[in-house]
């Protein structure tokens, strides 16, 4: 008896051991932000590393262009994002890129940029960037959807790549 005690005993240490590393191998890093397409396709921005790695897309070095009033990053090839850090605030002009609002439904933004009209953005207040859109070809500009009187967001789900780790980027704060 003392055998087969001793037999479950190392069974079940194995079994948690190997579920606890697969575990670990199935979260990132906690400096990740991860959105995840419905195909599967992730989009990962790396604080630690200031990387943005994209689909089908080289890796984009991201420098930070923060400061105490916005969290603003660009890789000056076609990506940048710019936002207050206190949700309180509406003064554009001190942002280093203006977003231009797509839609707005109680504390959710759609946005995009001029410098990356390739992709706009779902900012939800407090929590910060929450969904990403990216365009279905290099040349796809989101800007057009500020002119559109009957837009469909939902029309947009193929190109959507939303939130899934528990980290977040540009959350705001009320001061």
């Amino acid at each position: 008896m003392k055998f087969l005690s001793l037999g479950l005993v190392t069974f079940l240490a194995t079994a948690t051991a190997t579920a606890t590393a697969q575990a670990d191998v199935d979260k990132p890093p906690h400096n990740q932000v991860v959105f995840e397409a419905k195909n599967g396709a992730v989009i990962v921005w790396s604080e630690e590393a200031s990387t943005l790695r994209i689909p089908n897309a080289d890796v984009a070095i991201l420098e930070d262009c923060s400061n105490n009033f916005q969290t603003c990053l660009t890789d000056h090839r076609g990506f940048v994002f710019s936002y207050f850090r206190d949700c309180n605030e509406f003064d554009n002009s001190r942002l280093s890129y203006r977003p231009k609002i797509v839609a707005a439904i109680h504390n959710d933004l759609w946005m995009v940029f001029d410098a990356a009209p390739n992709y706009m953005f779902h900012y939800s207040i407090p929590k910060g960037v929450i969904g990403i859109y990216v365009g279905a070809t290099p040349s796809f500009d989101f800007r057009h959807l500020r002119r559109s009187q009957h837009m469909r967001l939902d029309k947009f789900d193929a190109l959507e790549y939303g939130l899934v780790s528990a980290t977040t980027i540009a959350e705001c704060k009320f001061k």
